[in-house]
């Protein structure tokens, strides 16, 4: 839960003149895969709310439902797409 032990865990295992350094790529990867996930919630919501707009334009049934599996599936890569397809 606490993300702190397991970085000094890991600069542990990093020798001692290396760790400020290492503590740096820790921290900018950080920054980086939490700008992916916020990217990847963005799209998943867009494409949700555009799924909604398309069927509800098109007059297809349960168009909210739909559009909400859609998004959700959005976060799995290829075969998330695939089976909001199907459905």
């Amino acid at each position: 839960m606490e993300p702190r032990v397991y970085e000094r865990g890991l600069q542990w295992l990093v020798p001692t003149d290396a760790r400020p350094e290492f503590a740096r790529t820790l921290n900018r990867m950080g920054v980086t895969l939490r700008k992916l996930l916020a990217g990847r919630l963005l799209g998943m919501a867009f494409e949700g709310a555009f799924i909604f707009l398309a069927l509800a334009v098109g007059g297809v049934p349960m168009a909210l439902l739909l559009g909400i599996i859609a998004g959700v599936l959005a976060f799995i890569p290829y075969i998330g797409a695939i089976f909001s397809g199907v459905l």
